[in-house]
């Protein structure tokens, strides 16, 4: 986290008369976090510390230059804290992804840029840390595992600018890491050394391992904890959430593009009583027209409260237990002196409805407007030209002959709202000795093609849950692979979208009768746009327009697409480069179920 700029001996100078407050908010209802109190209140900044709150005259703590703020009707909460979220999901470039949190209240959020750092290596993660700094979102920096991992603990060989071990291990030592990102339960059970060493050093200075425990066992669980865990954001039922919660993980309930679990969480605190402390929030993926018209942890707390959690207790765990997850809860968290100055001015609890941000004591948002002055970023060649095919796809690059004694295909049953993929078996129609996708069962070719210039694999398939009934859909963008993965009805219109993203140097595009319908160009390492927020919502928009055409009714295409890739623990049927891999069984599965199997 940046540092503060504000002495903690002027504030206790503020306090005692001696200099001058640089803001003070009146009138306003704090929402305290520490004991679940709503009242009025005045709250003294100094610099980007708030220096009193309360129990203080104000006119004695004004000088000539304070900025006097009336809060009347307003309530005062503390800045959203996101305790774990991957920017290059959001597709934008770090300044409009700042701009894309403040304006939904989040103040300072967790990220390791593992993407980034997967296809640019520790340059690019680099990079990111310094052009988040100049933004006013505060980065609690949390080492990427999943840079260095990647699917690893599958049997998939990484990208070529994979994360090396003591790049990772060097990076404790960094002055900007507050925590470690996400660590699979695998290679931690499995007592890989490179993990085991890492939470070694990690827990000797007191740096946090939040975890990643999707589809773990109470046995492998415990073992995780006892490893030193301190949160989990995968659990998808409330009962998983309260087995973690009982091993006292912090469980981050979910509610992002793709993933919506919250609702189904919340039973542990609503149904079972459990104790709100050991809950948070998080969004974890959260695409840019979420970000733009839901949100980010002010959408968690909306859905939380609808759910039947006490607006209250929906705040705490947004802001004072996600600081906690990476002890943290002495500088961001809460309005309470000393702590930074982040507040939000809400004028309805229950709706959530926030008409300023202060982050670091600086009003950033005014009434739905973003007040800093937009940041233009000039990036290094190395971001550039990242999707390299070793030689173009062609339309047979997706063909899939029929074996003589073929009696059924696997299928990637993908579902909505779930990043979780089933197995299913089909029988599909042959044509001169090829199997065909079958629309009518809604069964369409999936394909992963290796963009690192690495072997020039193409992994082949079959998936249900699209619904598309012609064209094809590509995206240089899946969490782990980082591929350029396609699916459609016709291998032409596949082809085409292949190429052409490889042609641009990524991003994610629609076709469909041979042509470009739509597009959205990601040319940072194929992740992520330098366009303007709304520019990018807009062309995401066209695209949602564009498959819906098409007949693909998923609520978040994209994010769903991302995730009928191979990615650590998240079973269970997926596609990498080389074909199927059942997560679940850590094997590589053959595309055809045989005769008498």
């Amino acid at each position: 986290m940046k540092k503060s700029r504000t002495s903690r001996s002027h504030l206790i100078d503020v306090n005692l008369m001696k200099c001058p407050a640089d803001k003070i908010i009146y009138n306003g209802k704090i929402v305290n976090v520490y004991t679940s109190e709503i009242y009025t209140c005045n709250v003294a900044i100094l610099g980007d510390r708030v220096a009193a709150v309360d129990g203080f005259d104000v006119d004695s703590m004004k000088g000539p230059h304070t900025e006097c703020i009336d809060a009347r009707g307003m309530y005062l909460v503390p800045g959203l804290v996101e305790p774990h979220l991957h920017s290059y999901h959001s597709y934008m470039n770090i300044p409009n992804f700042a701009e894309a949190m403040l304006l939904h209240g989040t103040t300072s959020t967790a990220d390791g840029f593992y993407g980034q750092g997967l296809i640019g290596g520790v340059e690019a993660i680099k990079l990111m840390i310094a052009e988040i700094a100049r933004t006013p979102l505060k980065l609690i920096f949390s080492i990427p595992t999943i840079a260095y991992l990647q699917n690893r603990e599958l049997g998939i060989d990484p990208a070529p600018n994979s994360i090396s071990e003591e790049e990772l291990l060097d990076m404790l030592e960094w002055p900007e890491t507050d925590g470690i990102e996400e660590p699979p339960y695998l290679p931690i059970v499995q007592k890989d050394p490179v993990f085991i060493r890492l939470f070694e050093k990690a827990h000797e200075r007191r740096i946090p391992v939040t975890g990643h425990a999707s589809g773990i066992s109470l046995t492998h669980l415990n073992a995780y904890a006892a490893a030193g865990a301190v949160s989990d954001h995968e659990q998808t039922d409330f009962q998983g959430a309260i087995e973690v919660a009982r091993r006292g993980l912090k469980t981050l309930m979910r509610q992002g593009s793709g993933a919506f679990d919250l609702k189904e969480l919340t039973k542990a605190l609503t149904e079972r009583k459990l104790d709100p402390r050991a809950f948070s929030m998080c969004a974890d993926l959260a695409s840019p027209e979420k970000l733009f018209y839901e949100g980010d942890i002010d959408e968690c707390i909306r859905v939380a409260i609808r759910a039947g959690v006490t607006p209250v207790t929906a705040i705490q765990m947004a802001t004072l237990n996600a600081a906690e997850v990476y002890n943290l809860q002495g500088e961001i968290g809460s309005i309470a002196p000393g702590k930074r100055a982040d507040i939000l001015f809400v004028r309805d609890l229950t709706e959530f409805s926030i008409a300023r941000v202060i982050a670091d004591g600086e009003t950033v948002v005014d009434n739905g407007v973003y007040l800093p002055k937009k940041i233009v970023s000039k990036y290094p060649a190395f971001m550039y030209n990242t999707v390299t095919l070793k030689r173009p796809v062609t339309p047979n690059s997706f063909d899939v002959p029929a074996p003589n004694n073929v009696s059924e295909v696997r299928v990637i049953r993908a579902v909505d709202l779930s990043l979780y993929t089933h197995e299913d078996f089909a029988t599909l129609p042959i044509v001169d000795g090829i199997i065909q996708p079958d629309v009518d069962q809604d069964i369409l070719r999936i394909a992963m093609i290796d963009r690192h210039n690495k072997t020039g694999n193409i992994g082949n398939g079959f998936i249900k849950g699209f619904r598309m009934k012609r064209g094809a859909v590509a995206s240089s963008v899946n969490a782990v692979c980082e591929n350029i993965v396609v699916v459609g009805t016709n291998n032409t219109d596949m082809s085409i979208a292949a190429n052409y993203l490889a042609k641009i140097g990524g991003g994610k595009v629609v076709v469909a009768d041979g042509e470009i319908v739509a597009l959205i160009e990601l040319p940072l390492l194929g992740l992520l746009s330098e366009e303007s927020l709304e520019v990018v919502v807009g062309k995401f928009e066209k695209a949602y327009a564009a498959l819906k055409d098409l007949g693909c009714n998923l609520t978040a295409p994209f994010s769903t697409l991302e995730f009928c890739c191979a990615c650590g623990e998240i079973g269970k049927l997926k596609i990498f480069d080389e074909g199927y891999m059942d997560v679940d069984k850590v094997e590589r599965v053959p595309l055809f179920r045989q005769m008498g199997n």
